[in-house]
């Protein structure tokens, strides 16, 4: 179950405006922690060896193959990929 949040009331338009701002100010600090935490994951290493570009690209090979085998099985056993979330 949900849990629900509690709901604020505003007696004035400064009240509504000091929240505008509360909110800008907590997306702006989400939207650079994001940007970081993207940035990190996406560091590439300059100094990776050969073998190390070759077993990445096999495992993210392997990983492709399968994601397409594992759709496929789930096409075969419910008739289209609609059916999956139906029953659900």
């Amino acid at each position: 179950m949900a849990r629900k949040r509690p709901i604020r009331e505003f007696n004035s338009l400064e009240d509504i405006e000091l929240r505008k701002a509360q909110l800008a100010d907590s997306i702006n600090s989400d939207e650079k922690e994001i940007s970081l935490t993207w940035q990190y994951i996406n560091l590439k290493e300059e100094n990776a060896s050969i073998s190390d570009r070759i077993s990445s690209a096999i495992s993210y090979g392997l990983m492709a193959y399968d994601g397409v085998m594992t759709i496929r099985k789930l096409k075969n056993r419910f008739g289209s990929l609609r059916n999956i979330f139906r029953n659900i």
